[in-house]
């Protein structure tokens, strides 16, 4: 999909600086790509890194872990 859109040339430079690319089209797939990978399922992650864990301990707060605290 090709599209037109405005970056903040301050951010762009950072981004250049940091992939070591200037390509406009690989910063920006790259960008969408961490952001989903970031942010598409955080509750279902949290609750698998507790699989084979063990015992519940003590100071265990099953609140902490929920998707709708604000």
């Amino acid at each position: 999909m090709q599209t037109t859109i405005n970056i903040d040339n301050q951010l762009f430079a950072q981004a250049v600086k940091i992939t070591a690319t200037d390509d406009s089209e690989k910063i920006v797939d790259l960008a969408l790509r961490e952001f989903i990978a970031n942010h598409a399922s955080p509750c279902s992650a949290n609750m698998l890194d507790l699989f084979g864990a063990g015992g519940i301990l003590a100071d265990y707060d099953y609140k902490q872990l929920r998707c709708d605290q604000n």
